[in-house]
């Protein structure tokens, strides 16, 4: 009887799951750039079967202590412990239950992953954080490769490329607001060979920062970190590199307000390349996470209780620092990463987080193959009355 619950439950979680699979293609065909098909394709399959996996052994687990539970009643002869709407017959009969219950089961299940869906489709990711410890996606500046770097528009499509997170530079203007900008000189990106530091936030408003990219972004403006913010919150991650602007900067300190100001601190890792700053965050608000980036893996920063996680150019990443890293408590972030031989290695490595221009392909490796068992055997795992 056992066997015959499993044999009946794997079939119709798989049913389910073909389902599942169907609905996410033509969602992704109808609804999805051709350009980022198969990355959200693998993403929303990937967590289908997480949720599936979850739900069978849930399931699993009711039917067979109901199974259970029916029997002991029989066997001491008390009708009244008996399920309403379940029909466990003898062997060589079919086990039903109510038609009624199955179909708004169905339907249940078939709302919920049509609501996910959609939402993924228009709004990038819909799970914050991965089930499984896995390699996470920073967009670089944004999307940089598909709009201006460290504009609304970069961080747009790193959101629309689903992105875990997106990396953006932030310094301060004259007037002491904060804005988005990797270079101190504007000369790169606005054509004037001024300093963030010289201009007020009005001045910086009138900027052009797009033409540079393409015609296509004329008259894109640099955002301030709080636009960002009000933009950002559940939808995309935040890695907020602070320039280092001098240790007299109370730039850490305005950062760590607008973060606390957003309740954004579990979706916000502040990072630099002065450990003094990251020293002063952690003074400020213990629970904020603290990265320091570094050019190559060298000196003694594996001991920093202030340091959640290094950031680090991949050249010098190898499976011995992310061992390192990890028995001292640190993530290991990968910078820039646009390779697709690089993004393997890394992979393999298990590398914690790749910060690329390029997030699309980035999800096309992770994702590419399979690096845990398929959802049959899953079943068979969780399913599995010992």
């Amino acid at each position: 009887m056992v066997a015959l619950l499993e044999a009946w439950l794997i079939i119709l979680f798989l049913a389910v799951y073909y389902l599942s699979v169907f609905l996410m293609a033509v969602v992704t065909v109808l609804f999805v750039k051709e350009d980022l098909g198969l990355a959200f394709l693998m993403e929303t399959t990937d967590r289908a079967e997480w949720f599936l996996v979850i739900l069978a052994s849930i399931f699993a687990s009711m039917v067979c202590w109901a199974f259970v539970t029916r029997e002991y009643y029989q066997v001491i002869g008390r009708r009244k412990g008996r399920m309403e709407g379940w029909e466990f017959a003898t062997a060589g009969r079919n086990i039903q239950f109510s038609k009624r219950t199955g179909l708004a089961l169905l339907g249940l299940f078939l709302a919920m992953s049509g609501f996910f869906l959609f939402d993924a489709a228009y709004n990038g990711n819909f799970i914050s954080k991965s089930v499984a410890v896995q390699t996470r996606i920073t967009a670089h500046r944004g999307s940089s490769s598909g709009a201006p770097e460290n504009t609304m528009a970069a961080l747009e499509k790193a959101v629309e490329e689903m992105a875990d997170r997106a990396e953006i530079d932030v310094q301060e203007t004259a007037d002491g607001v904060i804005v988005l900008c990797h270079d101190t000189s504007l000369k790169r990106v606005a054509g004037i060979n001024k300093k963030v530091s010289d201009l007020t936030l009005e001045q910086i408003k009138k900027l052009d920062v797009g033409s540079w990219f393409s015609s296509e972004y004329q008259g894109e403006q640099i955002p301030t970190l709080e636009e960002v913010m009000e933009y950002a919150k559940g939808k995309i991650d935040l890695n907020i590199e602070i320039k280092n602007l001098g240790n007299s900067s109370g730039l850490p300190e305005k950062v760590i307000e607008l973060v606390e100001k957003h309740e954004m601190q579990e979706q916000c890792v502040i990072t630099s390349t002065n450990r003094f700053y990251l020293k002063r965050v952690k003074a400020v608000n213990p629970e904020i996470r603290t990265g320091y980036i570094i050019s190559a893996a060298y000196g003694n920063f594996y001991s920093d209780e202030f340091i959640d996680l290094i950031s680090i150019r991949s050249s010098f990443v190898t499976e011995r620092m992310i061992e390192s890293a990890h028995e001292a408590g640190k993530a290991v972030h990968a910078w820039t990463v646009n390779g697709k031989v690089e993004m393997e290695r890394l992979k393999q490595l298990g590398v914690d987080d790749m910060i690329t221009d390029r997030p699309v392909l980035a999800r096309e490796i992770l994702y590419g193959e399979e690096a845990k068992a398929n959802l049959l055997e899953y079943l068979r795992l969780v399913l599995t009355v010992q």
